[in-house]
């Protein structure tokens, strides 16, 4: 699979229903991450979390499996994700965050990583990891450098900036819950990452 079109003998067609599942898959995990590892580490009841986990990983590869798509349906769970990982009981104390960053693979697949947030966890710590789809909106945000620096054709950015326009549209119901919710922190906005980043990287 090559988004560039390097390959094409993926050995499967990319339908639009696909893709968008693909997208829907991405958000849920990011999301999963976010909400799980900021409240593992703090729960009351051992055990808690995971097993809230489990129930909506469940349901979500049921739902991602099936024929149908609606974007209601997939704003509606990340609403209740976050509200039902939020009412879990926490204690009120604060662990040293810990920022897992490297290569894609090694950074997200807990194979590749040996089980690095278990290992962090375990050592009284609070795994943060950035989102995955975050990899996709940099890449969609660099077609500006490209323009700028490179030579490259101006309608590429134009084509970008609405790729971040749909995915943030797309996990915007999941934002308004993390700031409404008592927990956690809301997803990074691509354009205040990289205002942030114009006086160290080019």
């Amino acid at each position: 699979l090559s988004l560039s079109g390097l390959e094409h003998h993926s050995g499967f067609k990319i339908t639009p229903k696909l893709a968008l599942k693909a997208v829907e898959a991405c958000l849920y995990g990011d999301l999963f991450m976010r909400v799980v590892y900021r409240t593992r580490p703090y729960e009351v009841n051992p055990g808690e979390t995971n097993a809230l986990h489990k129930k909506w990983e469940y349901k979500l590869c049921k739902e991602l499996s099936d024929n149908s798509f609606g974007i209601h349906r997939f704003k509606k769970n990340m609403k209740k994700i976050v509200k039902e990982f939020d009412a879990i009981p926490v204690k009120d104390i604060k662990k040293p965050r810990v920022g897992i960053v490297g290569e894609i693979l090694v950074k997200f697949s807990p194979t590749a990583n040996n089980n690095l947030v278990e290992l962090l966890e375990s050592e009284g710590a609070e795994a943060v990891m950035p989102d995955l789809v975050d990899f996709f909106l940099y890449g969609f945000r660099n077609a500006t450098f490209k323009v700028e620096k490179l030579g490259f054709d101006k309608s590429i950015i134009r084509m970008n900036n609405l790729g971040i326009k749909a995915i943030e549209w797309m996990r915007g119901s999941a934002k308004k819950a993390l700031i409404e919710s008592k927990h956690f922190t809301p997803t990074a906005d691509i354009w205040e990452m990289s205002k942030m980043a114009e006086d160290v990287v080019s």
